[in-house]
């Protein structure tokens, strides 16, 4: 039934494809490192021997199939999506030839695997949301890589970036791609990324989400849109549209004190049911039952991070599996030991640390996050500069004041 497949160095892939006597021909022309997101259209009526043009807007991969003595078919159109290239080449010919045997035989032929599932047992712990460094108004992005590695050295899980406490709302999206990739870069696989891509807008959303995916991050986290208050069947909506691009593990970030919208336990389990690559929240609201229906509703491998610094014990204790708190920019070790030891069911541990860290945890809030985090750091000497962009502004002397107190009576300042 194949009649030929045959890739040349270029990573040029002629398949020969013989159904019912007639053949048909796919040339597709891979990127080495590159994906694909092929646009489907309506293929006209006749006999004759016609071409449909798939071409990637971005020129990543350019498709063409020819299919002789073709009668009226209608594609349905449907989400565009980022997907591997051989994923592609199988999708083109299962929806023009119709028949599901093709993708065994390609991946044959092409020596082509299906992708394996997600490896999830890396993403738990503490993934401290990074404050994005500013010097003379621009990002700095040679600071961000030193707040990665500081990271690292200092025992958190993992990292998160463009969470809210990296003031995304002040960034250009070109700003927030930057920094996924200076911290896929710095990160070189010792912890796992994850890069946060939600915005009130769907399309910047499709943006930066695709911009994650190709930068190859370990999962995503998608806030719900804020300010405008959709509904939940729009919620819902929303975020199945966003995860048909790509197959990318995702979590909903979870924040109606920023965002004006919540989600219930029904849009949950819809999503749930209807997107098997979505596996968690980052659950910011003061609401500890909350994670026990979530847990009860969607299964115990439901991951749930704290959002919350003050519960950061209380919600691990329920069952949240991990932390993604600012206080991390500061202390990382201490987070990290923190869910270290609930992991080992030392209770006596953790309640010392969650003190240890009671008073520094209620002073990033003296101020809206992370002025006053950003303040903290720079007096430690982890940031250089200490600044933000307007409509946000440094802290004040009297804030400067009560933070000190408070780093002294942490005993981090001599």
């Amino acid at each position: 039934m194949l009649a030929s497949a045959s890739p040349d160095p270029r990573q040029k892939v002629n398949f020969a494809v013989r159904l019912n006597g007639f053949e048909q021909r796919v040339i597709v022309d891979f990127p080495v490192d590159g994906h694909c997101r092929p646009a489907y259209s309506r293929v006209p009526t006749g006999g004759q021997r016609r071409t449909v043009d798939l071409r990637h807007e971005r020129q990543q991969i350019d498709a063409t199939l020819e299919v002789p003595g073709m009668l009226d078919n209608q594609v349905r159109h449907r989400p565009r999506r980022r997907i591997e290239p051989i994923k592609a080449l199988i999708n083109v010919l299962n929806i023009y030839l119709g028949i599901g045997i093709i993708k065994h035989w390609l991946q044959v032929v092409h020596n082509a695997e299906e992708p394996m599932a997600a490896d999830l047992s890396r993403i738990k712990g503490s993934f401290p949301p990074l404050v994005t460094p500013l010097r003379a108004g621009d990002v700095d992005l040679d600071a961000y890589e030193r707040l990665v590695d500081f990271q690292i050295e200092n025992g958190s899980h993992g990292i998160l970036v463009n969470g809210t406490t990296a003031e995304p709302s002040t960034l250009t999206l070109a700003e927030r791609n930057q920094l996924v990739d200076v911290a896929m870069k710095a990160a070189r696989g010792r912890v796992p990324v994850i890069a946060a891509t939600g915005s009130q807008s769907l399309a910047e959303t499709e943006i930066l989400t695709d911009h994650a995916v190709a930068a190859g991050a370990d999962a995503l986290l998608i806030v719900t849109p804020y300010y405008i208050r959709p509904p939940q069947r729009g919620l819902v909506r929303y975020y199945l549209e966003l995860a048909s691009r790509h197959e990318t593990p995702w979590m909903i970030y979870h924040i109606p004190g920023r965002t004006a919208v919540s989600l219930t336990i029904d849009s949950l389990e819809q999503i749930r049911a209807a997107s098997p690559h979505f596996f968690g929240m980052k659950h910011a609201v003061n609401d500890l039952a909350f994670v026990s229906q979530c847990l009860s509703a969607l299964g115990e491998d439901f991951r749930i991070f704290v959002g919350l610094e003050d519960l950061s014990l209380p919600m691990m204790s329920v069952g949240a599996c991990g932390l993604m708190n600012a206080v991390g920019n500061l202390q990382p070790s201490v987070l990290a030991q923190l869910c270290e030891a609930v992991w080992k069911n030392d209770l006596k541990v953790a309640r010392g640390l969650h003190q240890r860290l009671f008073e520094i945890n209620q002073a990033v809030f003296f101020d809206t996050n992370p002025i006053p985090m950003k303040y903290m750091m720079k007096r430690l000497g982890i940031l250089t500069n200490n600044e933000h962009r307007l409509p946000m502004m440094p802290a004040t002397a009297d804030l400067e004041r009560r933070l000190d107190i408070v780093l002294e009576r942490a005993g981090l300042l001599s």
